[in-house]
């Protein structure tokens, strides 16, 4: 029941691109929430990391939903996808900037509880783009890296969600990028 979407949205919160003209953005671009009970998720292409000792991701988000009950998490995986395992924890601050805000979201991004949740109207949600920046622990000289934002909704009461945009993963002591995706 994925509503993903990748265009420029127009949604009553989410209502701009991170930067140019497309985001990916939960819930359609238009007004349209995301779904009950959605459980969905945007995987990247593969990456070969094999040359970086401490890779770092950097990236715009914007989330907008129903706090403790619906967000989003970023993974990675190095098996192909068959075992998906989050980037960083609540908590987490050694380099890290606007990570995971909340580990008891209801509708289990990725078939567990943390992530990003909660929406403006609560003082919890971004209240805009933000970047944000994680270490990726444990993935420096791994070959065949996916990642994925997944989201995960309860079976009440949805929103706008949660867009991405401007991914990058760089080597932090030289600025070495492996990719930047806008």
């Amino acid at each position: 029941n994925s509503t993903w979407a990748f265009g420029t949205p127009s949604k009553k919160v989410i209502n701009s691109a991170g930067s140019g003209i497309n985001s990916w953005v939960t819930g359609g671009l238009d007004t349209l929430f995301y779904e009950d009970d959605e459980n969905s998720f945007v995987i990247s292409p593969c990456f070969n990391l094999s040359g970086f000792v401490n890779p770092y991701i950097r990236m715009k988000i914007w989330w907008n939903s129903e706090s403790d009950w619906d967000g989003a998490v970023l993974q990675s995986s190095v098996d192909g996808g068959a075992m998906w395992l989050n980037v960083g924890a609540v908590g987490y601050s050694s380099g890290s900037i606007n990570w995971f805000n909340d580990n008891s979201i209801d509708g289990l991004p990725g078939g567990q509880p943390e992530g990003w949740s909660g929406r403006n109207s609560t003082n919890n949600g971004s209240n805009g783009w933000v970047i944000a920046k994680h270490p990726l622990t444990g993935l420096g000289g791994q070959n065949g890296v996916l990642f994925r934002i997944a989201f995960g909704s309860d079976v009440s009461i949805t929103d706008d969600g949660f867009a991405f945009d401007d991914i990058n993963i760089y080597e932090l002591d030289n600025a070495k990028a492996a990719c930047t995706i806008t």
